[in-house]
């Protein structure tokens, strides 16, 4: 079974999100796709993450943090570090 690992860099620090084959399949064929991540702790805090796909590869990936859902930014897919593993 492959999956994959999608990472940004924001705040000095690298959040990443891996998705299973099945959701992998998913975004590859262009379908949206929205998952919830493990979140992280920031000075003190926890927060949860949020990424949303949409469009595959050449599509975009949304991702947003907290309980208020603020947008940390909008990527191409492409300009995601992807890393799949088998």
């Amino acid at each position: 079974m492959a999956w994959n690992s999608y990472s940004f860099e924001w705040g000095y620090e690298i959040h990443s999100i891996t998705l299973t084959a099945r959701n992998w399949r998913r975004v590859m064929n262009g379908k949206p796709l929205g998952i919830r991540g493990k979140g992280y702790h920031c000075d003190g805090e926890f927060f949860l993450d949020y990424w949303s796909f949409g469009g595959g590869l050449d599509g975009e990936l949304r991702v947003s943090y907290g309980s208020d859902g603020a947008d940390r930014g909008f990527w191409n897919l492409k300009s995601a570090q992807i890393e799949e593993h088998k």
